[in-house]
């Protein structure tokens, strides 16, 4: 869950930063701390938006989240695990910083989210997991779109799977 403030953070940088995404068209800057994500625009040196994350859901890795900027200059995604008696959700929220809230959750990671990627040329976002999967997903959609299960039949360490867009979207 997110709470919201709308208080522009009176220009002070959360600390500390746990992850950086820049959005590809706009002079956005996303940054991630333990307890907020922060909309910062670069060109003027100016917080516009700060949205704190609070209650159970905090950021995957205290030391580093998974965090991408989305097409909406407004919009990021980023992950999040919540720790509850018996179990631990491993889940992507799709937040509105303009809005000040959660649009969406995506749900189905077993293990940390280590890789959050957004495709370039449409609303699809590839995730990577140390449960060794890498999930499709549509950001219109909380459900998963297509996964790919990486085993140690294919020679590859399912705990340091990665996933990356090329610049064209198609790879």
């Amino acid at each position: 869950s997110v709470n919201v403030n709308n208080n522009a953070n009176n220009g002070v940088l959360p600390s500390p930063v746990t992850a950086l995404a820049f959005h590809n068209t706009s002079p956005h800057l996303f940054i991630a701390s333990n307890k907020s994500i922060t909309l910062h625009n670069v060109l003027h040196n100016n917080t516009i938006t700060t949205m704190k994350t609070a209650g159970k859901a905090k950021a995957a890795a205290v030391t580093s989240s998974p965090l991408a900027a989305t097409h909406c200059e407004y919009n990021c995604l980023i992950a999040t695990h919540n720790k509850h008696a018996h179990t631990d959700t491993h889940e992507i929220q799709y937040l509105s910083l303009y809005d000040n809230k959660c649009l969406r959750t995506f749900a189905g990671h077993s293990d940390e989210i280590v890789d959050i990627s957004m495709c370039p040329v449409d609303d699809n976002f590839l995730t990577a997991s140390r449960d060794g999967t890498v999930r499709l997903w549509d950001v219109k959609s909380a459900a998963c779109t297509a996964k790919m299960d990486l085993t140690t039949e294919n020679k590859m360490d399912p705990r340091s799977c990665h996933a990356v867009y090329d610049h064209t979207g198609l790879v």
